[in-house]
């Protein structure tokens, strides 16, 4: 594909710099162009509009994407409000889990980077030797480990929701538990990263609740390089090891081609 800058209207120009074009960057392979719509706006907006359309039809309908606008970027807070996001969380949120939606729906139908924001929004990482990182949790307390003295004087990861985040309402509207729901399906913290779970405080009725100490997993370093096949000296941080548990939502294998770039990156800087 090409483009003739400079370009007029104005939204016409901001909806082809969200595909990949600019004043240097004038032509694209049509693929490129696809794959960089599919990554902002979903597969399923994708499949929508493309599906079995050959070169010529592609043309037509990023043409008819662009008169009406739909291809212009939208700010993430735009999409945490929107109708349709809600409906995906409501979906993921049906008691049947054999009709509700899984967490890589987000992706399916809001894009990629949407999923990840959600993902690493909800989510906190506390990283360290265990117990000395870790004083905060004293025997007795609903996080603290079961298999503690498994855990003595080495590296740990802990893994534990968070509720009140800033332009993201529905976290606790509508009581959306990203580690909960990340786990539902992939079974990523239970099966693939053996991971122990110290479940959240309960109220009188045998309830688990809201509370400021929420449950946690409990994770083995050693457990999470060896299944995203990262060497043993990998240097690790809370923000790293979010980014290669959010692989673990969508690989089958572990180690995905569309985070390669992601998890070289970490091999180089260990």
């Amino acid at each position: 594909m090409n483009a003739a800058y400079p370009i007029s209207p104005p939204s016409l120009e901001i909806q082809l710099s969200a595909i990949g074009f600019s004043s240097t960057i004038q032509t694209i392979e049509l693929s490129t162009v696809i794959s960089n719509i599919q990554k902002d706006h979903g597969s399923a907006f994708l499949n929508t509009h493309f599906m079995n359309k050959n070169p010529a039809e592609c043309a037509e309908v990023l043409q008819a994407l662009m008169f009406h606008n739909l291809l212009r970027p939208k700010t993430i807070g735009d999409i945490f409000r929107s109708e349709e996001f809600l409906t995906t969380i409501k979906n993921m949120k049906i008691k049947d889990t054999s009709k509700a939606w899984d967490f890589a729906a987000i992706g399916k139908f809001h894009g990629m980077h949407v999923c990840e924001t959600v993902f690493k929004s909800g989510i906190r990482v506390n990283y360290g030797v265990f117990p000395a990182d870790f004083s905060h949790i004293q025997p007795g307390h609903n996080q603290y480990p079961e298999n503690a003295r498994h855990y003595t004087d080495k590296p740990m990861i802990q893994i534990q929701r968070i509720i009140e985040v800033p332009d993201a309402e529905f976290f606790d509207k509508l009581n959306f538990d990203a580690v909960y729901f990340a786990n539902q399906n992939s079974r990523l913290f239970s099966t693939i990263l053996k991971g122990a779970l110290n479940n959240a405080q309960k109220n009188d009725g045998a309830e688990y609740t809201r509370s400021p100490s929420p449950g946690c997993w409990w994770i083995d370093p050693v457990s999470l390089l060896n299944n995203a096949k990262l060497p043993i000296t990998t240097a690790l941080t809370p923000d790293r090891i979010l980014q290669v548990l959010f692989l673990g939502i969508y690989s089958r294998p572990f180690l995905i081609s569309f985070h390669a770039d992601l998890l070289g990156s970490l091999c180089q800087d260990r």
